[in-house]
């Protein structure tokens, strides 16, 4: 019996317990007669920072020591990581179902309603929120509405609320009767229908206009308010598309309006011309918010709670820069940037009102509450008249120039006749001194056809002497060859050899001859003084002379041929008398077989030297000539020197005239001496032919693109 009795006491205490906890904060009553009640201030809350008690952690004295009473009608918390307690102690004496507005989607993730059974214990929640599936929530709204009491449940409850999530909490707690209820919520139904339709009829006026107009930033602008619709729609609690990641990455898509809002500030103001450091600055604040915040949420780098503060710091860096230089512009005398300006101020006032609402400053009501949705209407409403004062403008600009184009036209016709008026007087005047001219210039005319009709007879009498001349030279020419020796002569006598002769004009100043006497073969190469016609005439002159010497003087040595060829020189020439100094350069050989089956070789020269390669050891060597030619006036101190050397069969002898070594190339630079000596040397191993056609193709390649400077004449012979 004592025991039951204590049982009893127990009991009752434990009730005591809770009717005085339920007593002892405002007790919310709802009658029939009871509008929508705002019930802020008398809801108590309790945050849980660990995130960790449970619905029978919170009823525990300690727990409810640790509520506070709200004394703001909107609460009002940041993003963060906490678990927020709301308790509220509500009777219904309405006899009608009343309901609990918990808060819109974009601040209501997640809710858990925890309401007392008949036995006044707390068992589970009833899950509401913008991560939970829609048909959890007790009446069709875009609000969260729970169903708290029934209109039979009379008795005083103590209602707890849990709300926990990454978004902002903002919540107005409202409670009432569903006709109440249902009257506040279809108002704020056609709040946000009113704003759709503005926001979609200016969308498609404005698509209308882009097709006719074809301007980029109307294309811009309707893609703004594209993004303005669907914001609007999926955070008002009606959206378009409905998926709960979406409330995850909300900082990444919802960055795609701020470049169009930087885009459309750029076109509509010319941001870039006229203010190229703002430009910048508004670019890097729209990389910010539609780049680098969408990165670090995609990527999870940073949370939604870490960004949530320098997010809110950024945007409002970005919409105040996008007021002050509308501002600013307007101050400049700009004028289409005042409905510009006055639709960002809108926006602006629109979000001041609405923080300062959440934070108790301003009273709240659906006026103030709703603030931002008529911020964004009047800014998407101005924005459109800007866009056609934007065109009024451009066209009254286009009117502008089209008639000062017209006065400079005129203008220019004017000048223009003058000019044409001028032109002709000049033309006129012009036309007179021409005819004059033209008389001048016939009579210039009959005197150069007088001067063309004796030029031209001149030129036939110079045609017939050319002709004359050319057939002479011709026959110079044919004379000259047969002083030459020809082409048997120098197979029998010198059997195996080469000659390059290449005369620079028709006739030559170069020649050689060859002899046979007894045992003896006498080679002669020379370079008379001249080339052409001159230098022939003395070819003819050394070829009669050395004939004679040789056959009929019978001189042998070659020094001695040379001294008595000079003398000769001189006494035909009659040089003493007629100062006369031509002459020739020579080069003069014997060659008479040894005993033992060599070859000996007697040598003078005249200034030219020759080459030699010794066929059994190879040697390759030079021997010069005296310094001292034939004819002129020489000095008789000199004597030619004379060379005799043996020679092994199969032995070569090169020599020639220095045309040659002399002629140069298109820069004017010489074949050389030395070159023609080292190719001489490197090509001794070849047949004589393959050497003769590989000096007369250097030759070539060397005096390719110029004249020929001298006669050549070149012979290379073995022995």
């Amino acid at each position: 019996m004592n025991i039951r009795i204590y049982k009893f006491i127990l009991m009752m205490g434990i009730l005591l317990g809770v009717t005085y906890e339920g007593i002892s904060q405002s007790k919310i009553i709802i009658t029939p007669q009871t509008p929508l009640l705002k019930i802020g201030k008398k809801v108590q809350f309790f945050e849980d920072k660990t995130n960790t008690l449970r619905i029978q952690d919170v009823v525990k004295p300690e727990v409810q020591q640790q509520f506070q009473t709200q004394t703001k009608e909107v609460f009002n918390q940041p993003p963060a990581n906490t678990t927020i307690w709301f308790k509220i102690v509500v009777q219904n004496q309405s006899k009608e179902d009343i309901f609990l507005t918990i808060g819109e989607s974009f601040s209501t993730w997640y809710a858990d309603l925890y309401k007392p059974d008949i036995h006044n214990q707390y068992s589970q929640a009833k899950e509401y929120g913008s991560m939970r599936p829609i048909a959890n929530n007790d009446l069709n709204s875009n609000f969260h509405c729970a169903l708290i009491a029934k209109g039979s449940e009379t008795n005083t409850q103590v209602i707890y609320l849990k709300i926990f999530g990454s978004s902002p909490k903002n919540h107005a707690f409202q409670i009432g009767t569903f006709r109440a209820l249902d009257s506040y919520l279809q108002v704020n139904d056609y709040i946000v229908t009113l704003f759709i339709g503005i926001i979609l009829a200016l969308l498609i006026y404005n698509l209308f206009i882009y097709y006719s107009a074809r301007d980029t930033i109307y294309l811009v602008y309707i893609l703004y308010l594209g993004w303005v619709l669907f914001v609007a729609t999926f955070s008002s609690g009606y959206p378009l598309v409905y998926k709960h990641w979406l409330w995850n990455y909300f900082y990444s898509w919802n960055g795609i309006g701020y470049t169009l809002i930087t885009l459309f500030a750029s076109f509509y103001l010319n941001l870039k011309r006229v203010s190229p450091r703002f430009y910048r600055w508004i670019w890097f604040c729209t990389i910010l918010l539609s780049a680098v915040f969408p990165l670090f949420n995609i990527t999870g780098i940073l949370s939604v709670v870490q960004l949530a503060m320098p997010y809110q710091l950024v945007l409002t860096t970005y919409y105040l820069s996008l007021l002050f230089i509308g501002i600013w512009l307007v101050a400049k005398g700009q004028r289409n940037a005042r409905f510009y300006t006055l639709a960002w101020s809108f926006v602006i006032i629109g979000t001041i009102v609405f923080v300062l609402t959440l934070n108790a400053v301003v009273p709240y009501n659906r006026f103030t509450y709703n603030s931002q949705y008529l911020g964004f209407s009047l800014e998407a409403l101005l924005f459109a008249l800007a866009l056609g004062d934007r065109m009024n403008i451009l066209k009254a600009e286009k009117e502008e120039a089209q008639a000062q184009n017209l006065l400079l036209i005129r203008e220019q016709n004017i000048n223009l006749e003058k000019k044409v008026q001028e032109r002709t007087r000049e033309l006129m005047a012009s036309k007179d001194e021409i005819m004059t001219q033209n008389e001048e210039l016939r009579q210039v005319q009959e005197e150069l056809e007088t001067q063309r009709d004796f030029l031209d007879k001149q030129n036939v009498k110079l045609n017939r002497q050319n002709e004359l001349i050319t057939t002479s030279i011709r026959a110079a020419e044919s004379i000259q060859k047969t002083i030459l020796p020809t082409t048997t002569q120098l197979n029998d006598l010198l059997k195996d050899h080469f000659l390059i002769y290449k005369p620079r004009d028709v006739v030559s100043g170069d020649f050689y001859s060859i002899h046979q006497s007894k045992d003896k073969t006498y080679l002669l190469v020379a370079d008379c003084t001249g080339h052409g016609v001159p230098g022939a005439f003395m070819t003819l002159i050394g070829y009669n002379l050395i004939d004679q010497i040789i056959q009929f003087q019978c001189v042998s040595q070659p020094n001695q041929i040379l001294t008595r060829l000079h003398e000769e020189v001189h006494h035909f020439l009659r040089q003493e008398s007629y100062n006369e100094s031509s002459g020739m350069d020579a080069a003069l050989f014997t060659m008479e077989p040894t005993e033992d089956g060599q070859v000996k070789i007697t040598y003078a020269g005249a200034k030219n030297g020759f080459y030699y390669h010794n066929a059994i050891t190879g040697a390759f060597g030079q021997i010069k000539g005296t310094r001292k030619s034939i004819g002129g006036f020489q000095n008789r101190s000199i004597d030619f020197e004379h060379v005799t050397m043996v020679l092994p069969p199969n032995s070569i002898i090169y020599t020639g005239t220095d045309g040659f070594q002399d002629q140069h190339n298109v820069q004017r630079k010489k074949f050389g001496r030395k070159r023609l000596e080292e190719l001489i040397e490197s090509s001794v191993h070849l047949p004589l032919q393959e050497q003769q056609a590989l000096l007369t193709t250097q030759l070539q390649t060397h005096m390719e693109g110029t004249d020929q400077r001298d006669d050549i004449l070149w012979i290379g012979f073995k022995i």
